[in-house]
């Protein structure tokens, strides 16, 4: 009882560490009720916005088939984790100029990997087809994507 007289229960709390068990007193410790509200408050913000990250991805309008799958696999991995993916399209100071119909087929099949993760433009392509051009896309976060298994052992079934 001395301890509580002897705080200012303003500006001060008492906090419960560890409950009490018979026989045993709980442990406790005076907290400032402001930093407490500061606290709780940064740790709110900090879960708000830690979902979602966003990555860049550049690509080249004539770029070979082969590499261009490598990048939509990329592609398609960070937007079923749910992060949203700058697509920056630009041609190359040296080297071989795509045609344009080269460029609309590279961008149909940038739209057609985010359809099939179901994904979606955040906003309509800036830029042009041939110069530089920017697709913005977000990711939509899959409930069989966070129960997937982390490591081979859990895929196999293994227990440590």
């Amino acid at each position: 009882m001395a301890i509580l007289d002897s705080m200012d229960r303003k500006k001060d709390s008492l906090v419960v560490v560890k409950p009490g068990e018979p026989g045993i007193p709980p442990i406790c410790k005076i907290m400032n009720k402001l930093a407490m509200r500061e606290a709780e408050k940064a740790k709110r913000k900090s879960e708000r916005k830690g979902g979602v990250t966003v990555k860049n991805m550049e690509l080249n309008w004539a770029i070979d088939g082969n590499d261009l799958g490598h990048r939509l696999n990329k592609l398609k991995e960070f937007l079923m984790k749910g992060q949203r993916v700058e697509v920056l399209l630009a041609g190359k100071k040296k080297g071989r100029k795509a045609t344009e119909e080269e460029a609309k087929a590279v961008i149909k099949k940038i739209k057609g990997a985010m359809s099939e993760v179901g994904a979606k433009e955040m906003k309509p392509m800036d830029g042009k087809i041939l110069a530089m051009a920017t697709l913005f896309l977000e990711g939509k976060i899959s409930k069989t994507t966070s129960e997937a298994p982390t490591s081979p052992q859990e895929a196999s079934g293994e227990t440590l």
